[in-house]
């Protein structure tokens, strides 16, 4: 994402906006019918019956599952990226939609934790219709609000070399699979003692 959108950005104010403007657009659509799957999905899920304690215990479960798989570098995911040629097959605007509608699914590109799949589970299992539509707009915009800062930091020659070596020496994503394999381990494991508790 950062390799193709970046340059999109700088070439001139105008394009950048209008790239960003678009991705943004794209990335909307793709979070409107997430929200919609998520609620049929969520409702499909209803009429199993499941006590909201067996289902909070199913959630801390599966989440502890993936935080562990997190912590072992195996975060399960796709292992794709919107494809760079669009931008000449597309052009400038469609290919910036297409590319947010890709990104703003969130399960077809690669992914660098498991909080998007403990969020789908819990959205199903225990969520509320209007949880699943703040939870997936929040999911949404999060490369989109990436773009738009990175877009500024990028803006100044200095801020771009260092924002870019930057970018280039997290290339691993290590760090971020430990912080979110951590967090959902240990948001796990107090679920489960709260509901063996309760």
């Amino acid at each position: 994402m950062v390799g193709v959108s970046i340059p999109a950005t700088q070439r001139n104010r105008r394009t950048g906006f209008s790239f960003l403007l678009f991705y943004t657009l794209g990335s909307a659509m793709a979070a409107m019918l997430m929200i919609v799957v998520l609620i049929a999905v969520r409702e499909l899920f209803s009429v199993l019956p499941l006590t909201s304690g067996t289902a909070n215990i199913m959630v801390a479960l599966s989440a502890l599952a993936f935080g562990v798989l997190d912590l072992f570098g195996k975060t399960p995911h796709v292992r794709r990226q919107t494809p760079k040629g669009l931008r000449e097959l597309l052009g400038h605007r469609w290919s910036a939609v297409v590319w947010g509608f890709d990104i703003g699914l969130g399960f077809t590109t690669i992914k660098v934790s498991s909080m998007l799949w403990v969020s789908v589970i819990v959205a199903i299992l225990v969520g509320t219709n209007s949880g699943i539509t703040i939870a997936v707009v929040v999911f949404s915009a999060i490369p989109s609000i990436w773009l738009w800062v990175l877009s500024r930091i990028l803006r100044s020659r200095e801020g771009g070399i260092v924002a870019f070596a930057h970018l280039q020496t997290l290339g691993s994503s290590t760090i971020p699979r430990a912080l979110s394999g951590s967090i959902i381990v240990g948001f796990s494991l107090l679920s489960l003692a709260s509901s063996m508790v309760s």
